[in-house]
């Protein structure tokens, strides 16, 4: 099970740094433009991301960061701040972000060397939600999904075309497809 879940690692960093190689291209207005239908700025959004998935990680058993620890004791300081506008994680440039996803992906890779248990319980949310951790492994891959379709939509908005991170152009660019039988796209 763990070979088949650090494909969906490793197509997470992928997608994640493609997209940040791409918004490493922006200015600074635009990325901290506001956007429609966001979690917020692009910059904002992209740490939601990786913050999340550092937090989700170590729910699940795997070692915290200290860029983790420190955006948990943050949140800790806000009253519900998973219903707190006013509860964000710091930001960092893009240059971290990029050093925080390869850390992540090999967090993954030393993770998923062991197996996990699915059906152990993982507490999330400082302690007021708890569920197995096969539902937060889904969402560890859902949830990065959701925010680069949103930075992705934002890119679209301010005219920057936007690359292909689906798991296909990943398996592309990995040099691990190849298209048969005289088709060449």
């Amino acid at each position: 099970m763990n070979e088949s879940l650090l494909y969906f690692a490793r197509h997470n960093a992928w997608a994640s740094k493609t997209l940040l190689t791409v918004c490493g291209t922006l200015t600074a207005d635009q990325l901290t433009a506001p956007a429609v239908a966001t979690y917020g700025t692009i910059i904002e959004t992209f740490n939601h991301l990786v913050a999340a998935e550092g937090a989700f990680l170590r729910c699940l058993g795997g070692p915290p960061t200290p860029w983790v620890l420190a955006a948990e004791r943050e949140l800790e300081t806000y009253p519900e701040p998973w219903s707190n506008d006013e509860a964000r994680e710091s930001v960092v440039g893009l240059d971290e972000l990029v050093k925080r996803v390869d850390e992540l992906e090999q967090l993954w890779r030393s993770f998923f060397a062991v197996e996990f248990d699915t059906e152990r319980i993982c507490v999330l949310d400082l302690g007021t939600y708890e569920c197995p951790a096969g539902i937060v492994m889904a969402e560890v891959f859902h949830h990065a999904s959701i925010h680069r379709e949103q930075i992705c939509a934002a890119l679209t908005g301010l005219g920057i075309e936007v690359p292909d991170i689906q798991p296909w152009g990943f398996a592309d660019d990995m040099g691990i497809s190849r298209f048969v039988g005289g088709r060449t796209s």
